[in-house]
């Protein structure tokens, strides 16, 4: 009897050592969340808010990892070769999934089979501005001007295929106005060239524009987003301003690698949830300009085929060259 006790116990010591690490009550330990862009950036930012709390959430260490470059592809790409274990997780804006697929000649990885999305936690809509020589004051007019001086009307963007230019490119598409897209290198010096006047309008991250709208450099026109902002109440959106089906939000989420276990990704989300009720962590957020908007895996999952698809078309009809 004691010989088949012990031989008992020995199975089930075996068992429970070789069962996967998600059904070993995850996480058992560090949990590395790897952001493809460099440090002191928005997406970086927001992910420095997040994994302290997550780690508090979590019961064990949670390190961001900068991995940059490429544009964000080697970051996204050392998350979709990791091991399915939840350990190693990715944070990331909507263009390397949604928009990178469609302008870039080679990616080392597919975002709509390589990943397990967990969940979105922010949004951060960007609002039209103009410089304010421009004689218009809403987006019908500034239509109405491209119209009128087809020479006369170019928008800056952070550089082609940047979502900013993107959304230009959806504007014109959609109103059949000729507008140029003139490229830079980045958002910051795009926004100088607006407030110069060397180009007439842009789009612009809400955290960044404010500053230029409040004090006057700037005017604004119209906000990206479904629903107007709470920063600025009294700005419609571009479907108020006129412009049908017109949404473009840029949000920042949490994936894993493909075939992530279900009990893992609900492990996470559950701390998310706890971490974005906290009011410190809703206050620095807006802080930064965004919205929280915490969605369930399916959710998150929709959302990057949609706007897979979505970006995919403005790409083809801007004619935009892939590099």
């Amino acid at each position: 009897m004691l010989k088949r006790a012990l031989l008992g116990l020995t199975i089930a010591f075996l068992a429970a050592a070789n069962l996967p690490a998600w059904a070993q009550e995850f996480p058992v330990r560090t949990v590395k969340v790897v952001i493809p862009y460099p440090a002191g950036g928005p997406l970086d930012v927001v992910g420095r808010i997040l994994a302290p709390r997550l780690a508090t959430q979590l019961g064990q260490p949670v390190i961001v990892d900068n991995k940059s470059g490429a544009a964000g592809a080697i970051g996204v790409d050392a998350v979709a070769k990791a091991a399915p274990d939840g350990y190693t997780l990715l944070f990331t804006v909507n263009a390397t999934l949604t928009i990178s697929p469609h302008t870039s000649k080679t990616l080392p990885y597919d975002p709509l089979t390589d990943f397990t999305p967990i969940a979105a936690v922010v949004d951060l809509a960007n609002i039209l501005v103009v410089n304010p020589r421009v004689p218009v004051n809403t987006v019908a007019e500034l239509v109405s001007y491209a119209k009128k001086n087809p020479r006369k009307v170019a928008f800056a963007s952070g550089g082609v295929g940047a979502m900013n230019h993107l959304e230009g490119e959806m504007l014109k598409s959609t109103t059949g106005a000729p507008m140029l897209n003139v490229p830079y290198k980045g958002n910051a010096p795009a926004m100088t060239a607006v407030v110069s006047g060397e180009v007439a309008f842009m789009f612009d991250a809400t955290g960044t524009a404010i500053n230029f709208i409040r004090s006057g450099k700037v005017r604004p026109l119209a906000v990206t987003s479904l629903t107007r902002n709470k920063m600025l109440p009294d700005l419609p959106t571009m479907i108020e301003a006129g412009i049908p089906r017109y949404e473009a939000v840029l949000w920042y989420g949490f994936l894993g690698p493909a075939h992530l276990p279900e009990p893992v990704a609900s492990r996470i989300i559950r701390a998310l949830k706890i971490v974005l009720s906290d009011p410190g962590a809703k206050e620095q957020l807006q802080i930064q300009g965004f919205d929280v908007n915490l969605t369930t895996s399916e959710e998150f999952a929709k959302r990057i085929k949609t706007e897979y698809s979505r970006w995919g078309k403005v790409v083809q009809e801007a004619n935009i060259e892939k590099n």
